[in-house]
C-alpha cells in the first residue's frame, strides 16, 4: 500500500474519530450548561464511554493492521 494512501487514511480516521467523539461527550455538556433543565440522555450516560472507546479501539485497530502490511511489504520487497 502506498505512503500517500496509509496516512491519507490515518488521517481520515483521526479526523473521523475525534468528531464522533467530540459530538459524543460535547453535546451532554454543553447542553447541562446552557439548558437549565436538561437531562443527559440515559444512552449517552450509560454508553457514552463505550462509544468513545469503540470508535478509538476500531481506528488503533486498523492502523496496526496497516502498520504490520507496510512492514510485510517492505521486508518482502527488500529480500
Amino acid at each position: 500500500m502506498p505512503d500517500k494512501t496509509v496516512d491519507f487514511v490515518v488521517r481520515c480516521g483521526t479526523l473521523v474519530s475525534a468528531a464522533l467523539a467530540l459530538i459524543i461527550i460535547a453535546v451532554p455538556v454543553f447542553g447541562a450548561l446552557f439548558v437549565s433543565n436538561f437531562q443527559i440522555p440515559k444512552v449517552i450516560e450509560n454508553w457514552g464511554g463505550v462509544i468513545v472507546g469503540f470508535y478509538f479501539g476500531s481506528f488503533l485497530s486498523l492502523v496496526a493492521d496497516m502498520i504490520r502490511k507496510r512492514s510485510e511489504s517492505s521486508s518482502s520487497s527488500s529480500h
